[in-house]
């Protein structure tokens, strides 16, 4: 093995060790409930968009529905694959920034990453690390393609593709910001448009759209193509943004937002200025980091937090990698209090890491486990949400169907799906993801009600966590539809209660 795959490794290996710290962090009742119940009925043989309602695109159920059958249905299981994929985000961070500057920035780059990823991190997420993961080995691909124009571009192109099978919308920006790249790269070299670029561009869409329509084709022999389109196309361009979008003003986020915008705009500056010392290929993936950045910054603005933010979170920390080397070039070193100040800037985030695993440690022990629910695969759960499903457990088989609702469902923000995995219990209706702008409108609520009614549903489980959440959106707003609370209120009784969950029942089902 070469040194630089010893290293790779090596570093690969402590990103993971040092991302399992804080797996056992309490499970996520919305964000991750909708991967992991997504995934396992996808495992049951369910279709997505089909037999259940989903946004996001299918590769993330696939892909986990997948480990699940090899590795156990559990949340281990799922945490062991999400970690995995943040160490690998860590890892292409490494070996980008040290194409374009010096193996320590390389590695401080990394580090910065595994502490954002800490720092940020929601398991609920795994679909956009795969898919920021994807979408940097093109970013790796590209960087060099005049080497082997059509081979790595159609590769870039491929990887690509499979990054939009996991978040259309980072797969998407990322291509058309790839469009840009190679167009903008080709004019500086030959000054005008030619036939060599649009066979550039052609051997980078023809990569992505191989997965992608492979995909379609898989799909379509199941799923009605007007409910592919609704679910992931139009709902999220008509509908998501009105209920789903926070201002930039008086955020938490905003801060970081001003951050990334001036990284970008330093690095563009760097790019004009014709005095720059940049090399070509620093230029080349700065160029390349920027466009990116840019446009995830469009996706980071649709609802600004940290979340959303984190892709140009990551391409604003690869064009910083390259401005810090252009300052670390131009000071002179050898004078103690500019080394000092140098180095003083790394202490502090290395210093960082132990702070936070202590931490980690003590708020999640590594080998404690609070609960004997299979389905956990001893990751924490809350524990009036424990309590709540040994409750049905103990009431129902694993045949029966329950539904898990709100306090309300005319005003929605989320709900507890994870409960249907950790219950080992099946959503009678499709829509299992309460969605504001969908699951408050008449329509959805009756074909719940409908649903109810059909699979003869007794136990009917309400969380109130989310009643007094409200964002500065239609979320917030009341739909004034209360078709389902009625029907509830009509035909179940308040049986027991654990905290925040209500367990209600109909005793005219036995």
């Amino acid at each position: 093995m070469s040194k630089s795959k010893a290293r790779s490794a090596i570093l690969f290996l402590a990103s993971f060790i040092y991302l399992l710290v804080g797996i056992k962090q309490f499970a996520s009742v919305y964000d991750e409930g909708l991967v992991v119940y997504g995934a396992k009925k996808v495992l049951d043989g369910q279709i997505p968009y089909r037999d259940f309602w989903s946004l996001y695109p299918p590769g993330q159920f696939y892909t986990l529905a997948d480990l699940f059958k090899i590795f156990g249905t559990n949340l281990f299981t799922e945490r062991i694959f999400g970690t995995i994929v943040q160490s690998l985000v860590a890892l292409t961070v490494f070996l980008l920034v040290q194409k374009t500057t010096n193996r320590t920035i390389a590695v401080t780059a990394s580090i910065v990453v595994l502490i954002m990823t800490v720092l940020i991190r929601n398991y609920g997420s795994v679909s956009a690390q795969v898919s920021l993961l994807f979408m940097l080995i093109s970013c790796y691909l590209l960087s060099k393609f005049e080497k082997s124009e059509k081979k790595l571009l159609f590769l870039a192109g491929f990887s690509c593709g499979l990054s939009t099978l996991f978040r259309i919308d980072i797969g998407a920006l990322a291509f058309f910001a790839f469009i840009l790249f190679i167009a903008i790269s080709q004019i500086q070299i030959t000054k005008k448009l030619s036939l060599s670029l649009a066979k550039k561009v052609f051997a980078l869409t023809v990569g992505f759209l191989v997965p992608i329509c492979f995909s379609l084709t898989l799909l379509l022999r199941y799923v009605n193509s007007k409910d592919l389109l609704q679910q992931l196309l139009i709902f999220p361009a008509t509908i998501y943004p009105k209920v789903r979008h926070l201002p930039i003003f008086n955020n938490d986020s905003q801060f970081a937002l001003y951050l990334i915008i001036l990284v970008y705009f330093l690095s563009l500056f760097m790019l004009r200025n014709k005095k720059s010392s940049l090399t070509t290929n620093q230029k080349r993936h700065l160029l390349l980091f920027v466009l990116v950045g840019s446009a995830f910054l469009i996706k980071g603005l649709s609802r600004l937090d940290p979340g959303h933010l984190f892709p140009t979170i990551i391409t604003a920390i690869l064009s910083f990698s390259i401005l810090y080397s252009q300052l670390t070039n131009h000071i002179n070193l050898e004078y103690k209090p500019v080394r000092y100040l140098v180095r003083s800037l790394i202490v502090p985030l290395l210093m960082t890491i132990p702070i936070i695993t202590i931490f980690l440690l003590s708020s999640f022990p590594a080998l404690s486990c609070n609960n004997n629910l299979p389905e956990s695969g001893c990751i924490n759960v809350e524990s009036e949400q424990l309590q709540a499903i040994q409750f049905i457990k103990q009431k129902t088989t694993s045949q029966d169907y329950i539904f898990v609702g709100n306090s309300r469902h005319d005003q929605l923000f989320a709900n507890d799906v994870i409960f249907y995995f950790l219950a080992g219990r099946n959503s009678p209706t499709k829509y299992h993801e309460l969605h504001p702008g969908l699951a408050n409108t008449a329509a959805v609520q009756s074909e719940i009600i409908k649903s109810l009614q059909e699979k003869k549903v007794k136990y009917v489980v309400l969380y109130a966590g989310f009643e007094n959440s409200y964002e500065q959106n239609g979320s917030a707003q009341s739909s004034h539809v209360a078709i389902l609370d009625d029907y509830l209120i009509a035909n179940y009784k308040q049986t027991a209660q654990f905290g925040m969950y209500r367990i209600l029942q109909n005793e005219t089902l036995e």
